[in-house]
């Protein structure tokens, strides 16, 4: 039984004493009906949120993002050991270069002691780069050649004078006459190049000899004759020309050069090539820069360039030697 407080509360309606009891059987079976379809929803609904999300990944108890940044961690490491492997690769395939040799090293220091260049560069090739301005007729300048500059009018290889000077188409520089032989005191080996400014004083004759060559010290030499003409010496005279020999004019300015190399040489003039021939390797593995002049000339060279490679082992001996 109800107690007498729900009794007095479940008041039904007279309508419920009047129905048909089949009626009421349909309603409770409805009734029973509804009631289970709501709990199967809240069943659902409850399980839902319990299940993990889609897309959701097992991260067995950890937490994802710590392995995220593991992985990605993982992955820069991995980066960073493939850019040391290829810095190593690199290291082994790059070529290292060679040490110094000590007389390399000496010559380098003293090279400006006993030559006095204008300009001096020592190059990444292993060429140095020496330039010579003899317009300003430096004392220094004077023993740099053999035979030494002179001074004297009658001196075939000298300075200039002031009245040559003032003529014109006349610099100041060194002057060449006559006949003569005159040689830089600087060794190289057969992979050099030179350049010299030259002024020319008289008419051009078929005699006329004005060529900055590369001579050994045995009496030969090969050199660039006029700029035009390759030509060989021995004891200062010609004994084979390779070329048409070009005149230059009288009392005008030209560029002459002198190329050798891998058992070849070439004559430019103003900066143009203009022949080629072979010279014996073995005889002109060392040898010096100079200038051979003839056929009764008078010119002046102001300036003087020589890119090339030292013999410095050679240079190395003149230099000790000089200073004893």
């Amino acid at each position: 039984m109800l107690p007498a407080a729900a009794q007095s509360q479940a008041v039904l309606p007279a309508s419920f004493f009047k129905a048909d009891p089949e009626d009421l059987m349909a309603a409770v079976r409805a009734e029973r009906k509804s009631y289970w379809h709501r709990l199967s929803w809240l069943t659902l609904i409850a399980c839902a949120a319990f299940m993990p999300q889609a897309g959701a990944q097992d991260t067995g108890g950890k937490d994802p993002k710590t392995k995220g940044e593991k992985t990605a961690k993982k992955k820069d490491n991995g980066g960073e050991a493939k850019d040391e492997a290829g810095a190593k690769a690199e290291g082994k395939t790059s070529v290292e270069k060679p040490a110094e040799s000590p007389d390399a090293a000496f010559v380098k220091e003293k090279l400006k002691e006993v030559l006095f260049p204008t300009s001096v560069q020592f190059l990444e090739d292993g060429r140095v780069h020496l330039v010579f301005d003899f317009g300003d007729k430096t004392e220094d300048h004077t023993g740099i050649f053999t035979p030494k500059v002179g001074g004297g009018l009658k001196d075939v290889f000298r300075w200039t004078k002031r009245e040559e000077e003032m003529v014109v188409g006349g610099d100041p520089g060194l002057r060449l006459s006559d006949r003569g032989t005159a040689m830089l005191n600087c060794w190289f080996v057969d992979d050099v190049e030179a350049e010299i400014e030259y002024l020319q004083h008289v008419p051009h004759t078929e005699k006329l000899i004005a060529a900055l060559i590369f001579a050994n010290d045995q009496g030969k030499a090969m050199g660039s004759n006029f700029g035009t003409q390759c030509a060989m010496f021995a004891q200062g005279r010609p004994s084979a020309q390779q070329g048409q020999l070009a005149p230059i004019p009288f009392n005008s300015k030209a560029k002459i050069k002198l190329v050798v190399k891998d058992g070849e040489f070439q004559a430019y003039r103003d900066g143009r090539a203009r022949t080629k021939m072979k010279y014996p390797k073995k005889s002109f593995t060392s040898g010096r820069i100079g200038f051979q002049w003839g056929g009764s000339t008078a010119s002046t060279v102001p300036r003087l360039e020589i890119k090339g490679k030292l013999d410095n082992a050679r240079m190395a001996k003149e230099i000790r030697k000089k200073k004893s």
